[in-house]
């Protein structure tokens, strides 16, 4: 390999090196905090930032308002909870995306102001599973598509700059063998 191309290759790992360092590092001091707010961030309103009371800590977890009005969120041990009863006033915005606030252990929503509701009612629920299940399944696979050509026409774009770099070294070498003979 060119030694050119070497030494860019050692800066840029090692910069990405620095990089997850220093996100490892800020997302273990913030509690998590970092990586759910770069997934409802970047789901464009899609989710909701669910801030979770647990006995011993606080916690963020990305959350999701379903088609049928319930919130769905997962704890830190991956159980998965559905809210059925949730008001506007619950949901506040903070740094840019909507938050919740959780208590963990007995499943109440708390307002802004810190007051909480029992946030389950089981006609609702009952109602909502029935719907659940009966309702058409959407699939979006034209994003995995369109991410497949990025990916392809990225990696022929790597492929070309090799191969060019490659034949400019090959025709280097037959110049200086030709001048020698």
């Amino acid at each position: 390999m060119i030694p050119v191309i070497q030494e860019t290759l050692y800066f840029i790992v090692s910069y990405v090196g620095i990089i997850i360092f220093i996100y490892l590092s800020l997302n273990f001091l913030s509690k998590g905090w970092l990586t759910a707010f770069i997934k409802v961030r970047g789901s464009r309103g899609k989710k909701v930032m669910t801030i979770i009371h647990s006995v011993t800590d606080t916690y963020f977890r990305p959350g999701m308002f379903k088609a049928d009005g319930a919130y769905h969120y997962k704890t830190r041990s991956k159980t998965s909870k559905v809210l059925t009863k949730i008001t506007r006033e619950e949901v506040f915005p903070m740094m840019g995306v909507f938050c919740l606030t959780v208590n963990e252990s007995t499943d109440e929503v708390y307002t802004y102001k810190g007051q909480g509701k029992a946030a389950i009612d089981a006609a609702t629920a009952d109602n909502l599973i029935k719907r659940i299940i009966m309702a058409p399944h959407l699939q979006k696979d034209y994003v995995l598509w369109v991410l497949f050509i990025v990916i392809l026409i990225v990696l022929i774009q790597v492929g070309g700059i090799y191969w060019q770099t490659e034949t400019a070294a090959v025709t280097q070498a037959l110049c200086s063998a030709a001048r020698v003979i």
